[in-house]
């Protein structure tokens, strides 16, 4: 289970939380933010690139691979001490006007190497892959147990700044409905396990290992300004140029396309709507 601990969020909600400064200047409205909910996510195929030395050095070509989604249970849905369990997405945020966002958040993936598919190999691998020892030059070969297997389940975990633009389409006194669009980057921080010549290898920790970009979009509904739901696309690429498998010893690499959808809610709390003389629980705003 991921542990709430690693600084690349911590300095992001950091930065986010620097905004709230700019909440004493009356000619802007500022809101604070957060959301909680849940995705899915689906992946292109990848190449893989395991290094090891002088033991091995070998490439996997257009790996398939899946998320990893918890089935619906409450010990792991609401049991505050197993929230990282699910694939799950958390943001905190600064609303400038009601119309644009500065966030900083965390989207928990999974990634799963499909398993006994059969993946073209490149380069060579020693003695230490015992049955597997040789030189390859596109050969099909298995991916199980026995060869290998590597699974971001403990998270494939996005840590980005993202900025968004609100369009609102429709407003009552009561209710919002406005569509979402934006763009983030920011470190990926996979625990990774993967499996290698039969032998099991766990990493100690959460790790930095790339980086990644995404674009997203949603349609987004406000209730009394205050209670939020969002159905969110995003599209992104990640770079993991570092992937632990030991550490000092044994290491992979892969660029990952991908396509996630979220469902999240969130609350509204206004910062400075009485500094402005505007109640942001009743205000109206433009586009």
């Amino acid at each position: 289970m991921v542990q709430f601990n690693f600084r690349a969020l911590f300095t992001l909600l950091f930065v986010t939380s620097c905004v709230t400064s700019f909440a004493q200047e009356k000619k802007h409205n500022y809101e604070f933010y957060f959301h909680w909910g849940y995705n899915r996510s689906y992946y292109t195929d990848s190449d893989i690139h395991v290094k090891g030395g002088d033991d091995f050095d070998f490439t996997l070509h257009d790996v398939k691979a899946k998320d990893y989604p918890e089935r619906f249970n409450t010990e792991a849905y609401f049991n505050p001490a197993k929230f990282t369990i699910p694939q799950f997405n958390f943001r905190v945020g600064i609303t400038i006007d009601k119309k644009w966002s500065l966030s900083g958040g965390w989207d928990h993936l999974k990634y799963v190497v499909k398993r006994e598919q059969l993946a073209a190999i490149t380069g060579r691998i020693g003695a230490v892959g015992g049955f597997a020892a040789g030189d390859y030059s596109g050969d099909k070969v298995p991916l199980n147990y026995g060869f290998f297997q590597m699974e971001h389940t403990d998270g494939l975990n996005f840590i980005h700044a993202n900025i968004d633009r609100y369009y609102t389409v429709f407003e009552k006194t009561w209710f919002k409905a406005q569509v979402d669009v934006g763009a983030g980057t920011g470190p990926v921080c996979p625990w990774t396990d993967t499996r290698l010549f039969g032998n099991f290898y766990r990493n100690p920790s959460i790790h930095f290992a790339g980086w990644g970009f995404s674009v997203n979009a949603s349609p987004r509904f406000v209730l009394w300004n205050r209670f939020f739901f969002e159905h969110m696309f995003r599209v992104g690429h990640i770079q993991l140029w570092d992937i632990m498998i030991v550490r000092d010893k044994y290491t992979a690499s892969q660029k990952i396309n991908y396509f996630e959808r979220n469902i999240t809610a969130g609350f509204i709390f206004p910062l400075n709507a009485r500094k402005n003389g505007n109640n942001s629980a009743t205000g109206t705003s433009g586009n």
